[in-house]
This record gives structure tokens, sequence and C-alpha cells, in this order.
């Protein structure tokens, strides 16, 4: 998986579904949120057993189709920090590359 977006369109994205990730909870999982890269769309997923929800990020940039679950408060702070316009994300394995022009996660 590989895309990049401008980075407040990733954050609106992600303070969205944030609302359904569970604070504190005995199950992880819950506190995630699923990115699904495909042709030109990338779609953030989150739930907490009782509501979801699903977010289309437009416009991205997909260079590779694929999925990742990732912690949606981390993914958020990091990106509150981000100091560019422009992310790009990418799965090589099993960890998440978090890059731009003048730095990388």
């Amino acid at each position: 998986m590989k895309f990049s977006c401008h980075r407040a369109v990733l954050t609106e994205g992600l303070q969205l579904v944030s609302h359904v990730t569970a604070g504190t909870t005995t199950k992880p999982i819950l506190q995630a949120v699923k990115i699904e890269v495909s042709e030109n769309k990338a779609v953030l997923e989150a739930t907490d057993l009782e509501v979801g929800v699903r977010y289309l990020l437009e416009p991205v940039e997909v260079q590779e189709k694929g999925t990742v679950v990732l912690q949606e408060g981390r993914l958020a702070e990091l990106l509150r920090e981000w100091p560019e316009e422009q992310v790009c994300m990418e799965l090589k394995g099993t960890m998440c590359h978090i890059s731009g022009r003048g730095g990388a996660f």
C-alpha cells in the first residue's frame, strides 16, 4: 500500500472517525483505524462495535493498493505535528512508513 495526500485531508478524516474509536478499552483494535487504498481513493474506517464510520479521503494519489490498521491516536498526534502539507504513507512488510520532503517516521 502506498498513497499520498494533503495533510489537512487526512487529519480531517481521522478527526471524524476518531469519534467512534474507544478511548479506553480492553480491546486495542477498537482504538485503531483501518485505511483501505484502492484505485484512486482511500477509505478510513473505525468502529466501537455499536457504531461504525467510513470516511472517503479525496483527493489522494495512489501508487499501490492495500490495507493497513493503525492506532488512531498515534497517527493523529503525528499528523498534528507534521510540518509539511503533503503526507506519503507506505506499507513495507509489517511497517507503515510515513514520509514527506523533510522527514520520515
